[in-house]
């Protein structure tokens, strides 16, 4: 009976840390997946308020004014590249006057994903896309000017999160598995 009693505990204590890093795996995926699409949202945001001129210079409409992205190191940021050297690099004012150094980057359906280092060399995940825009300035048909639009966001509110489910399911579990047992 003691080790019908011990079999019993072993395999409630496995099943419970089965379960928990499952669970914990699915709500970090679904945190993520939530950030992914804040920053998706903020992109198509950015893009949405750029104004291009006659020679291709953008500028920005005040359409675009989310306070995360005023507050100078507030995590957020967003910078306009020209791909050309014409032009100069635009940024948030929480980027002060530094820009996002970029450590990896692939593309996905137009959009190009990846982490880089903030102002205060903090994780950043970082979303882009590259835009053209007409220059009607130049008597040349098809002239155009490329941009790369960048938003970024601390990947420490996603790590917080996280690690504050896995502590309240520790505890949870921990607490479930006692009363199994």
């Amino acid at each position: 009976r003691p080790r019908r009693l011990q079999s019993a505990a072993v395999w409630t204590l496995l099943a419970l840390i089965v379960g928990g890093i499952v669970l914990s795996n699915l709500f970090r995926a679904s945190v993520e997946g939530d950030f992914d699409s804040r920053l998706k949202f903020d992109l198509d945001g950015l893009i949405a308020a750029a104004e291009p001129d006659s020679e291709g210079r953008v500028s920005l409409r005040e359409r675009f004014s989310d306070p995360r992205f005023e507050r100078v190191y507030s995590g957020w940021y967003w910078q306009i590249v020209p791909e050309q050297p014409k032009g100069d690099i635009r940024i948030s004012r929480s980027l002060w006057d530094k820009a996002i150094r970029l450590t990896d980057f692939r593309m996905n359906s137009g959009v190009a994903w990846g982490h880089g280092l903030g102002p205060e060399d903090e994780s950043v995940r970082v979303v882009a896309r590259h835009i053209e825009f007409p220059v009607t300035a130049t008597p040349q048909k098809g002239d155009v000017r490329t941009y790369t639009f960048l938003v970024a966001g601390n990947v420490s509110e996603v790590q917080n999160e996280v690690a504050n489910f896995n502590t309240l399911l520790f505890w949870s579990f921990a607490i479930f598995g006692l009363g199994l047992i």
